[in-house]
């Protein structure tokens, strides 16, 4: 009965290791995401969801970078983006510029632009392939798909802009 109770612990060590994401017991990022602009400027910085999984923004205007960590990368990432206030979310420009091209959308279109760096002034327009994009309470939601999850496989830049300002 002695050894029974230390490795009732154990167990419930490894259980709980397993639920948090690792052998250590911490969430394990599978990038390092950080803010190169924020506007407004506050103190937050992005916040890891493995529940999502990915990542909680609180930004109107921003642009992160996103470079991968060691470890085998995610089947998919989500973007959560808390944008103005007070206001209806809204997400009218969303941009991942990976090293080979950048990929355009929004939340009211259901078209992308990828524009190849080898030719720089011609775009190509198309239905969504890269990004989900929907409104999730206050939220904008972006659900990386397959082809934007094959670009994150190196440094990558994601700027967004809530509302256009004319």
């Amino acid at each position: 009965m002695k050894n029974v109770l230390p490795c009732f612990w154990i167990l419930i060590a490894a259980v709980s290791a397993f639920a948090e994401g690792g052998e250590t017991g911490k969430s394990t990022h599978p990038f390092e995401v950080t803010f190169v602009k924020r506007l407004p400027a506050a103190e937050i910085a992005p916040v890891y969801d493995p529940k999502l999984p990915g990542y909680r923004f609180d930004a109107e205007i921003a642009t992160v970078k996103i470079r991968p960590l060691a470890g085998k990368p995610p089947d998919k990432l989500v973007m959560l983006i808390r944008t103005s206030p007070g206001m209806p979310p809204m997400l009218e420009g969303f941009t991942l510029q990976a090293p080979d091209r950048s990929v355009t959308t929004g939340l009211k279109l259901a078209s992308e632009e990828i524009r190849f760096n080898a030719t720089p002034g011609r775009a190509e327009v198309r239905a969504r392939e890269y990004f989900e994009v929907n409104v999730v309470g206050q939220d904008v939601q972006i659900v990386f798909l397959p082809k934007a999850m094959g670009l994150l496989k190196k440094e990558c830049t994601v700027t967004w802009v809530d509302w256009y300002r004319h």
